[in-house]
C-alpha cells in the first residue's frame, strides 16, 4: 500500500495486489496479473488491512478519485437516467458502486429524493455537505496504518503542484 499518483492528478492512496491467472490458450502456463485491487486475497494474507480496502483510489485530500463524477454516473445508471436502458441486475450493482463510493453504509443523512435527472443539483450539495465526513474517515483510516502523505516539497519536485 502507498500513495501514487500522476503530475496531472492529487496524489492517490492505492492498495493492490497480484494474481496468478491461467492463460487461456496455454492451460499448463500461469501468468501474473497485476490489475486490480485483488481484495479477496489480499484480506486473506492481510486481514489486518481490511478497513483500508475501501479507500482505494483515494485521493490524499481524502476524497475518492474523480468523487463527484463517478458518484453521478453511478447514481444516474442506477436510476435508469441514461438512454441505455439497465437490467434490474445492473442497477443494483450500479447502485452498490455508488454506494461504497461514498461509504453509504456508515451512515449520514438520507440522500435526497429526486424524481429526475434535472434535480441533480440536489444531489451535488448533499455530496458536498458529506465531504467532511469522508475525509475524516479517511484521515483517521490512513493515521491508525501510519500510512505517510507525500508533502509539498515532493508534490512539487513530482510534477503535483506547478513550481513557483
Amino acid at each position: 500500500m502507498y500513495l501514487n499518483g500522476d503530475p496531472y492528478a492529487q496524489p492517490y492512496f492505492t492498495i493492490r495486489g497480484t494474481v496468478e491467472l491461467r492463460q487461456y490458450h496455454d492451460p499448463l502456463r500461469w501468468i501474473p496479473d497485476p490489475n486490480g485491487i485483488a481484495s479477496e486475497e489480499i484480506l486473506t494474507r492481510e486481514p489486518k488491512v481490511a478497513d483500508l480496502i475501501q479507500f482505494n483510489l483515494w485521493r490524499q485530500d481524502g476524497l475518492p478519485d474523480m468523487y463527484l463524477e463517478h458518484s453521478f454516473w453511478y447514481y444516474k445508471k442506477y436510476r435508469n437516467w441514461f438512454v441505455d436502458r439497465s437490467s434490474k441486475k445492473e442497477r443494483a450493482e450500479y447502485w452498490l458502486q455508488f454506494s461504497k463510493n461514498i461509504l453509504l453504509h456508515e451512515g449520514g443523512d438520507p440522500i435526497p429524493n429526486m424524481a429526475s435527472v434535472e434535480e441533480l443539483p440536489k444531489l451535488e450539495e448533499w455530496l458536498r455537505a458529506r465531504e467532511p465526513f469522508l475525509k475524516a474517515r479517511f484521515h483517521e483510516t490512513m493515521q491508525r496504518h501510519n500510512v505517510e502523505y507525500i508533502t509539498e516539497e515532493e508534490m512539487k519536485r513530482e510534477g503535483y503542484i506547478p513550481h513557483s
